[in-house]
């Protein structure tokens, strides 16, 4: 319901700029020669650290921004889950995964030609994601063994609590 929708939003919202701070990691990223880069990431740290490193992000948000290109930008981040600043947008349920390709096809159209023609960064990416997977099969399927490379930025495996020995 659009009720318990807007409670989430709300949580999103929050969640996503109580405690976002830059990073040194940030700042690395920002000082790579990289000029695509998608994540799933609804945060605006990416696109703050760019533009404190002098350098010019044109963000996509919506399926609307990818018919605009900003002049002299240094990269492109594709936000292919949304926004924070927009969360009524944002890809966050189950109802939202299924319909991705309905009400975000030009993302995936996007995301399938950047693995075809560009090498670029993944950033917050869990790779369980039924659509990135999906995209991901349908691209190994068509290039075989002739696959473009990319690079991901994963956080390192936490240890089960509890459970075997220390």
């Amino acid at each position: 319901t659009s009720r318990s929708r807007a409670r989430l939003n709300q949580a999103l919202i929050e969640e996503f700029t109580k405690n976002a701070k830059l990073t040194e990691n940030h700042q690395l990223i920002a000082g790579l020669p990289i000029r695509t880069v998608w994540t799933t990431n609804y945060d605006q740290l990416l696109e703050q650290v760019y533009r404190e490193a002098h350098k010019s992000p044109d963000v996509k948000i919506t399926q609307e921004n990818l018919a605009i290109t900003i002049p002299g930008r240094d990269v492109t981040i594709y936000k292919m889950h949304g926004d924070v600043s927009q969360p009524d947008n944002a890809v966050l349920t189950k109802e939202d995964y299924e319909l991705y390709n309905n009400q975000r096809l030009v993302f995936s159209e996007k995301l399938k030609g950047d693995l075809i023609e560009r090498t670029f960064l993944f950033l917050g990416f869990s790779f369980t994601d039924p659509n990135i997977d999906y995209i991901l099969g349908r691209i190994r399927a068509l290039l075989g063994k002739n696959p473009r490379e990319h690079y991901c930025i994963m956080r390192r495996p936490q240890r089960p609590r509890g459970r075997g020995k220390a």
